[in-house]
């Protein structure tokens, strides 16, 4: 991005590293060279920082709760989760350094392999996304609906995979946490309900092609859940023949383009059967 920082929840920042810094992180003298993780993408050039308390235990008494890096990767996992579900693209962390504010005789480790894997790519924000990403991190923040928790933690592994199979599964299983969060009985026409009910969420000219997006890429994941054997080249997505990369990449937008049509709105709108009724009858939201 452009900024030099940039505010998120929780108190962190994401932030340019200076050069100084960059130094520090991926340099340094030789001889310590063995004990630091090889870097392949080359420099970092921004971090998500904060700042946490840690107690100072005096004796052998074990500290209560989860330790400081515990926590500490919590916090961070959460903030990617944000600019997972936000947009496309390769982002995540590889360490937590543990830096004191001020002055303080113990030394603080660093932690490696914070974060899964992270494929090889790059993860950008424009000017004009800035505001729009840090009202979607603040709705992330402030949600506790465990189907919603579901989605957007599937569409942020989704979007981690390297795989397309995998992607394709991650994004199909987000999208029926939402989809099918208010059916009882999900024995019945699993796959009808569920084509159905991501067709509702559009404009009555999209519909039918949405219908049948849902209705393949669920068919798709079946196959792959199943062990079915994936030796095509291609495969049908409402009529297009896909490759499986650009169909993982098409279910991994097919869950954000849900998360995002809910997230805003207040409540757990997709749980209640009477919302899904209105949808499918084109009667007018309650006020």
């Amino acid at each position: 991005m452009q900024a030099d920082s940039l505010a998120f929840p929780d108190g962190l920042t994401i932030r340019r590293l200076g050069e100084e810094e960059v130094s520090r992180f991926d340099g340094g003298p030789i001889g310590t060279l063995g004990f630091r993780r090889a870097r392949t993408s080359g420099p970092h050039e921004f971090v998500l920082e904060g700042e946490m308390d840690e107690p100072k235990i005096l004796g052998n008494s074990p500290p209560k709760g989860e330790g400081i890096a515990a926590r500490a990767k919590t916090v961070l996992d959460k903030a990617v989760l944000c600019l997972r579900t936000f947009k496309e693209g390769h982002v995540g962390y590889d360490f937590i350094h543990f830096c004191p504010v001020r002055f303080s005789p113990l030394g603080l480790a660093s932690l490696g392999a914070g974060d899964k894997y992270i494929p090889f790519g790059s993860y950008s924000l424009t000017v004009a996304e800035y505001e729009p990403l840090r009202a979607h991190a603040k709705m992330v923040y402030a949600c506790s609906d465990t189907a919603m928790e579901m989605a957007c933690s599937r569409l942020a592994d989704a979007e981690n995979r390297d795989r397309p199979r995998d992607q394709i599964v991650d994004a199909v299983i987000g999208m029926e946490a939402l989809l099918l969060a208010g059916i009882e009985d999900r024995r019945s026409e699993l796959s009808f309900r569920f084509s159905l009910n991501y067709a509702m969420l559009f404009p009555r000219d999209q519909r039918q092609h949405a219908y049948r997006v849902a209705r393949d890429l669920y068919g798709l994941r079946s196959s792959i859940a199943h062990g079915s054997s994936l030796e095509k080249d291609k495969f049908r997505i409402a009529g297009e023949k896909l490759a499986l990369a650009e169909a993982g990449k098409r279910a991994t937008g097919a869950l954000r383009t849900v998360i995002m049509y809910f997230l805003p709105r207040k409540g757990t709108q997709y749980k209640d059967h009477k919302f899904w009724q209105r949808r499918y009858f084109g009667l007018r939201e309650p006020k």
